[in-house]
């Protein structure tokens, strides 16, 4: 059994937004896309690469690459966004650019009191990325990379039941020049340690280049992937395909796959959903029998099956760069960023479903325009079977959109899936 504990939960509200939920098998009434904001640019946010979290009014939070009119910045430093049902955006905060961090590229935690905790690539005192905590408005640095402690946090964070927070930066740390990345741990009093850097074995088969956030099981074990290292690899040595890695509570690493750049899949560089059982989920960005991504599973004996091979230039999609989320009868959903019967010769992207047998169900194909191109971010769905998520670009003026995919009178899930987060956090205001 894989229960996830409720710190490490995904967002489970009664009567609002949940993480996961059962759809309908084909495409009826499936390929509606509603586009509840468009981003404008300027001292509005542009350009969103994350996915979504909600509170229990249905009020959905996350980040915006750039954007919010700091002048430091050329395209602005970055947001992180309000957008409600009614489709009104308030910017909650604009980063600045300097010791507050800039280009947030992951999404967001909450916690009980609705306060909001996160990452920007860039920024802090060596502007090698931050760890924030927002309160009403107010933005409070809570770590500044500067290398040794890691570099530039692609991936968002995981909490446990105490208040540590944990993540992963994709360089920096004590192993390869400059170093190639860590998992780290903040504690509730704010000191940073660094857990685990990457690249301790002969040609980094521990692993190398961690972009992604963390998932946990009931016993404190931290579960994740490396965009890069591993053994084995066809595609790229010595840099290697990538892994997926446990972490024990000590700080003792594993591998439980590494990927050799085939039909296997290669360069995960989302993170991980698991089931009850103990099985991981999650999509490599190449490999595969098409060489445009996979959706694979990683059984408890560390047992890979590809569930699924993506086509370059095909309808199913091609490049899956974000995680999964799963309904309650083993479903998975999530979005490709090229492919699909839309947009130009490479496609602006899909959103699928993957059966437990392994059938690929096309529900959406991003045709560009005001619907929205490129979803980067992932998937989160409420109790109704509604998706929601965000695109990269597209929309009335071409910054990105919120969109919802509306599928109705479905069963509810269980709460498993993809963007992590204290549960039933109340209305930020």
């Amino acid at each position: 059994m894989f229960p996830i504990p409720a710190m490490f939960g995904i967002l489970l509200l009664s009567g609002g937004l949940m993480a996961a939920v059962a759809f309908p098998i084909g495409r009826a009434n499936a390929d509606t896309i509603e586009v509840i904001y468009s981003f404008k640019g300027g001292s509005d946010g542009m350009w969103p690469q994350a996915g979504l979290i909600a509170d229990t009014s249905g009020n959905l939070f996350s980040t915006t690459h750039f954007g919010g009119g700091a002048k430091y910045c050329t395209l602005g430093c970055g947001t992180v966004f309000e957008v409600t049902p009614a489709g009104e955006e308030t910017i909650l905060y604009a980063f600045k650019g300097g010791s507050d961090g800039y280009v947030p590229e992951a999404g967001l935690l909450a916690d009980k009191k609705g306060d909001f905790y996160g990452t920007t690539v860039i920024g802090g005192a060596a502007s090698e990325g931050t760890v924030f905590k927002l309160t009403a408005n107010h933005e409070k640095q809570l770590v500044a990379f500067t290398g040794s402690n890691g570099k530039f946090p692609l991936g968002g964070l995981v909490a446990d039941n105490k208040g540590n927070l944990f993540g992963t930066t994709i360089e920096g740390g004590s192993n390869c020049i400059g170093g190639c990345g860590i998992v780290f741990k903040l504690a509730p009093d704010g000191t940073e340690t660094v857990r685990y850097s990457f690249c301790k074995r002969k040609n980094c088969a521990d692993g190398e280049g961690p972009s992604a956030g963390l998932i946990a099981d009931t016993s404190g074990n931290l579960y994740g992937t490396t965009a890069n290292g591993g053994v084995n690899c066809t595609l790229q040595v010595p840099y290697g395909c990538g892994t997926v890695f446990k972490m024990t509570p000590a700080g003792k690493e594993s591998v439980l796959y590494a990927f050799k750049g085939g039909s296997d899949g290669a360069n995960p560089v989302a993170g991980l959903i698991a089931d009850e059982e103990g099985n991981l989920y999650g999509t490599t960005e190449n490999g595969g029998a098409g060489n445009a991504g996979t959706v694979f599973r990683i059984s408890t004996n560390g047992t890979e099956a590809v569930l699924h091979s993506f086509c370059s230039l095909c309808q199913d999609g091609a490049l899956p760069l974000a995680g999964l989320i799963e309904d309650k009868v083993g479903n998975l959903y999530g979005t490709t960023v090229e492919g699909g019967s839309g947009c130009g010769y490479l496609g602006c992207g899909t959103i699928f479903r993957i059966s437990p047998s392994g059938t690929e169900t096309v529900f959406h194909s991003f045709g560009g325009g005001y619907g929205g191109a490129f979803p980067y971010g992932g998937l989160t769905a409420d109790g109704k079977g509604d998706l929601y998520g965000t695109t990269e670009t597209g929309g009335a003026d071409d910054f990105g959109t919120v969109f919802v995919l509306r599928i109705r009178g479905f069963a509810k899930a269980r709460s498993v899936g993809s963007s992590p987060t204290w549960p039933h956090p109340p209305a930020y205001r």
